[in-house]
């Protein structure tokens, strides 16, 4: 049973991508005459999952495990094909941050624009604005377009944005390894913050550190599947002993399942 206090729960949920290029004339019509055949491959299988408020949950494990995916299914960008989601909560998705940025528009533009598409009113934006340029250290260039930022200017401003916004729980995909070490140590001290205040977060990385330092719990995936839970220490240090015994282990390939 799940706790009437979770922020996050899913149960049971698989998930499964069509291998191959989309439908086309021809494989349409070839449909209409036999039972075709294709591949499929399960980026996420049978996966239970919680999140409480004032928790850190850390995902880990190898490139194609799944962690991605589940962040996807919870930020409700792609949906289950089976299984059940509960989100009992608003939430801020640090996935792809600055997906969304306008080049030609200036960061104070940009600003405005993302943050109406999180869903904070146009006073919202504007009250939190000082402080999501200070954040994202963009203040001299906040009349200028985007298309002259730098890569680390960009990656700044979309994070400082996700993080002003007024949500229950964060999903967090790889983006804190891939700032700067001082803004990496500001970014982790927030979502220090945030915690602690009662706000939750699920964080996918391969920074085993990283993922020591913030959450309280981790979850082990391979293959679209849960192999390991418990408190994050433990779950570490058993994935370290297993890349100890698998060094080549990153980016072993999904063998397809077979459908009709």
């Amino acid at each position: 049973m799940s706790s009437s206090s979770a922020l996050v729960v899913m149960r049971g949920v698989t998930k499964r991508y069509r291998l191959g290029s989309g439908p086309t004339a021809a494989t349409a019509l070839r449909g209409l005459f036999s039972r075709g055949h294709f591949d499929e491959v399960e980026a996420v299988s049978k996966v239970d999952l919680e999140l409480q408020p004032g928790q850190t949950v850390g995902l880990v494990g190898s490139n194609g495990a799944g962690k991605s995916t589940i962040l996807r299914l919870l930020a409700e960008i792609t949906p289950p094909t089976e299984g059940r989601i509960e989100l009992r909560g608003r939430p801020s998705s640090l996935l792809d941050v600055g997906a969304g940025f306008h080049y030609e528009l200036t960061g104070r533009e940009n600003i405005l624009f993302s943050g109406a598409i999180y869903g904070m009113t146009r006073a919202e934006i504007r009250e939190k604005l000082p402080r999501i340029v200070e954040m994202a250290q963009v203040d001299r260039f906040l009349d200028t377009p985007m298309k002259r930022y730098s890569t680390g200017m960009i990656l700044r401003l979309g994070i400082a944005i996700a993080m002003h916004v007024d949500a229950d729980f964060m999903l967090i995909d790889e983006i804190i390894s891939a700032a700067d070490a001082s803004f990496q140590r500001q970014l982790e001290s927030r979502i220090g913050a945030y915690v602690r205040g009662g706000g939750a977060a699920i964080i996918a990385s391969h920074e085993l550190e990283l993922l020591e330092r913030l959450c309280h719990t981790a979850v082990h995936l391979d293959q679209g599947r849960v192999v390991r839970r418990g408190p994050a220490r433990d779950v570490l240090d058993a994935y370290r002993a297993d890349l100890d015994q698998k060094p080549d282990s990153e980016g072993v390939e999904r063998k397809p399942v077979l459908s009709k």
